[in-house]
């Protein structure tokens, strides 16, 4: 089809490209038509009159073959025929170009040309071809031209420039912007035509009408439409319904329902069931029920509309109208179905560009605030959702801005959050995996738009930019996205060196390093906040972190982390133990004494971890129960280096000393062990992270094994009743055989042989289920020594069995 409209787009005679040995031959046979005895008049004449049948059948192209050989010879022929020739070629390129639906401006000033050429040459056009030459004008913009040439012609004009007029005043309506001073201009223009019928009178009427509205003169309407309706109905006119709607409208924009009503029911009458206008009346009467609570009617009207009236300009507004009743009554899953209509029947152009659409963003933007001042934030972002897919990026400012309010507010009420409240690690663990994927998911979305809203502000708002900046990287830092956690606080401190907030995005900008494993240059971050703003609180806040990014780079940098913590809980001069500083640098102290283990190691993590407990157990609900697990441990664990002493000859006092500490230990580790037993129990498994879940069924066992290393094995807190309540607790895992071999040991210590046989029959049955992969889990709480035992305790056993004349187990 393109080279088809490249053949039209030349004159005929300058740019119909032919082979020069075609060219000859067409002149030759042209020459020897010339020699034929008839009159030339006649020969033009009638290869004039076959073009003129070939137009009217329709044969565009073969009438361009014809006339492109007659162009050779134009200036040869008579003037009369040239003149003929000239309007034809014109005549069946408007309308070649009007049957292929083309618009070429080549093509329109060729036509041009050629009915000006004709008209030199003597010829007048007639009525079509006037109004050929106008609707040329006008695809070339020349509207001014186009109604010159019409009131050139005058009365006989009228019909064709009345036309133009109706056609070029809703062309300025329907401008983007409306063109409102070029639309007046022709209104008046048309109102001003001698003769002008009562039925274009009110078309033009209507218009004016329609203009003024959309200028929000909306009393000059209806002071207007009631003057002119009053001249039309003394001059017995008809048809005046749809000024009529038109008055109800413009009473219902000025505050006026009751006469809106009327004239609207006026208008109503006088239109015929199956006019389009009923639509507009009962959407605004479907306004008009909405502002008056009554929705369930409102919603009966639009849906009227909805149903009757689809293919009409009333469709788009009463589905707008039925969302808003239907999420006024609360069922929003409709409401986003008729939403979801609205907005793809205005897809994707740059919202606010029609009335209609203008009024859908408002609408959808009205519901996200009420559902957002209820709480509801994950119906606001819907809706909100739904508005944004009315915009082309880039999106405005503010909507950007909601967004992003948007998700940080439902990621705060996932975690249960009141307005100003800050989330702590407690609020995480009581969701589970599924919520916290969730959570960090709208964190995420909330770090984006915040993003991309200051890149919008970066100008125009360097406050708000700071804002947005901050806000991104504080979110994705709670995402988890510490990679563009670093991005953007790195850019807050190099592109705010004057912000208040610059020595906390360092600082965060820090924290980001180390929760990416970017430990060098967490440390020098640091390091940097401490040494150059060390009275700080930044430099305060630093000082934990930096001991931890130690501990995370390895055994050989614990000295240094171990250096820094003792700075903050042994003679710092500003931070005291009431401070948050001091309780987690005594907390990572403790902690880093019991992970290491060294030789008198874990009577230091007894000393921190126990001020720990004392201090801050009352208040610290959160990570309590896993330093209660630590100090337990400390305390179990220390009693192994108090047995390696105790193997050695010592003097009698000495012994006993140890053994008074050996005992006091193991009774503190069990009381630590039930308090975390306690503290997770009452939480429930389910809002447990891995690690706690560990904490939680080891501390069942190791409190029975230290009632077992302090001889107690009978009573509720005895070694007995303590490992069955582990077996029953994990009857499922491989940890309860260790409870079971205990229970036979300590029934072996007691003497109590056949007691020790039944449960060495439930150890030995459990043994046989449990596959041998099963054990080597490091984490498992059976060790060398329990192992040892059972088997020491199995032969005692059969020995017993055998010199009593019983089967052996």
């Amino acid at each position: 089809m393109a080279d088809e409209q490249d053949k039209f787009a030349p004159t005929f005679a300058d740019s119909w490209q032919l082979p020069v040995l075609l060219l000859a031959v067409a002149m030759f046979g042209f020459g020897l038509y010339l020699a034929m005895p008839d009159s030339a008049h006649d020969q033009y004449g009638d290869a004039m009159q076959k073009v003129r049948a070939m137009v009217v059948a329709g044969q565009y192209t073969q009438a361009v073959d014809v006339l492109d050989r007659f162009a050779q010879f134009e200036p040869e022929m008579p003037q009369a025929i040239r003149g003929q020739y000239h309007m034809l070629v014109a005549d069946t390129l408007y309308l070649a170009q009007k049957s292929k639906q083309w618009d070429q401006p080549i093509n329109n000033q060729r036509i041009l040309d050629r009915y000006h050429r004709a008209q030199e040459l003597g010829l007048t056009l007639d009525s079509d071809q006037y109004e050929r030459m106008v609707d040329t004008l006008v695809a070339l913009a020349r509207t001014d031209e186009a109604l010159t040439l019409l009131v050139d012609r005058g009365e006989a004009g009228a019909d064709s420039r009345q036309k133009l007029l109706k056609r070029l005043i809703r062309q300025a309506l329907d401008e983007r912007p409306i063109q409102a001073d070029s639309a007046q201009k022709l209104i008046d223009q048309l109102l001003a035509e001698k003769n002008l019928s009562h039925e274009r009178e009110i078309w033009a009427i209507a218009r004016e009408g329609e203009l003024l509205m959309r200028r929000d003169q909306v009393q000059q309407a209806v002071d207007m439409l009631l003057r002119r309706i009053a001249r039309l109905q003394a001059e017995g006119a008809t048809g005046l319904g749809e000024l009529m709607v038109q008055l109800g409208q413009a009473y219902l924009a000025d505050g006026d329902p009751a006469d809106a009503e009327r004239w609207l029911m006026r208008g109503r009458q006088a239109l015929s069931p199956e006019d389009a206008l009923n639509g507009q009346v009962l959407v605004a009467l479907g306004r008009i029920r909405f502002a008056e609570d009554n929705i369930v009617e409102a919603l009966e009207h639009y849906s009227d509309v909805v149903a009757q009236f689809a293919a009409t300009p009333a469709y788009p507004p009463a589905l707008i109208g039925k969302a808003e009743c239907q999420a006024r009554l609360g069922v929003h899953d409709q409401a986003m179905m008729d939403y979801a209509k609205a907005v793809e029947l205005f897809g994707t152009d740059p919202a606010g560009s029609s009335q209609p659409k203008a009024h859908l963003v408002e609408s959808l933007m009205t519901q996200y605030e009420l559902r957002f001042g209820q709480g509801d934030f994950d119906l606001a972002l819907s809706y909100l959702d739904m508005a944004r897919k009315l915009y082309t990026p880039p999106l405005p400012a503010d909507m950007l801005l909601k967004l992003a309010i948007g998700h940080e507010q439902l990621a705060r009420k996932m975690l249960g959050l009141a307005d100003g409240q800050q989330e702590s690690t407690d609020d995480w663990r009581k969701l589970d995996n599924k919520q916290r994927l969730e959570v960090a998911k709208h964190f995420a979305d909330a770090a984006d738009f915040y993003l991309s809203h200051a890149r919008a502000v970066t100008v125009s708002n360097d406050d708000a930019y700071g804002r947005s900046l901050w806000k991104a990287g504080e979110y994705y830092d709670k995402a988890g996205l510490h990679k563009q956690a670093i991005a953007v606080f790195g850019e807050f401190v190099q592109a705010r060196p004057k912000d208040p907030k610059r020595l906390a995005a360092m600082f965060r900008l820090a924290q980001a390093h180390q929760a990416d494993g970017q430990f060098d240059e967490a440390i020098a971050l640091y390091r940097q906040l401490i040494d150059q703003n060390p009275k700080s609180p930044e430099a305060y806040a630093s000082l934990v972190p930096l001991a931890r990014s130690y501990i995370a780079m390895g055994p050989k940098y614990t000295d240094q982390a171990e250096h820094v913590l003792l700075s903050v809980v042994t003679d710092h001069p500003a931070l005291r133990p009431e401070s948050t500083e001091y309780r987690d640098a005594l907390t990572e102290l403790g902690q880093l004494y019991y992970r290491r283990g060294e030789e008198g190691d874990y009577e230091k993590a007894i000393a921190r971890l126990d001020e720990v407990v004392e201090r801050y157990g009352q208040g610290d609900a959160g990570q309590m129960p896993e330093l209660m697990f630590q100090l337990g441990d400390a305390y179990r664990k220390s009693v192994q280096q108090i047995d390696a002493k105790l193997a050695a000859s010592l003097p009698p006092s000495q012994a006993a000393d140890l053994r008074r500490q050996r005992a006091y230990r193991l009774d503190r580790a069990q009381q630590s062990f039930g308090s975390v037993i306690n503290a997770y129990e009452d939480r429930g498994a389910d809002s447990l992270s891995e690690l706690q879940k560990l904490y939680l069924r080891n501390s069942f066992f190791y409190r029975a094994d230290c009632a077992y290393e302090l001889g107690r094995y009978e009573g509720p807190d005895g070694a007995i009743a303590l490992y069955e309540k582990a077996v029953q607790r994990y009857d499922k895992d491989p940890a309860a055989l260790v409870a079971l071999v205990q229970m036979v040991n300590s029934y072996c210590e007691l003497g109590q042989w056949e007691m020790a046989r039944a449960v060495n029959e439930r150890a030995k049955v459990y043994l046989q289920r449990i596959p041998e992969s099963a054990f080597d889990d490091p984490n498992l709480p059976m060790n060398r020594k329990h192992w040892q035992r059972w088997l020491d305790w199995t032969s005692q056993m059969a020995m017993t069995s055998a010199s009593a004349g019983a089967p052996t187990p």
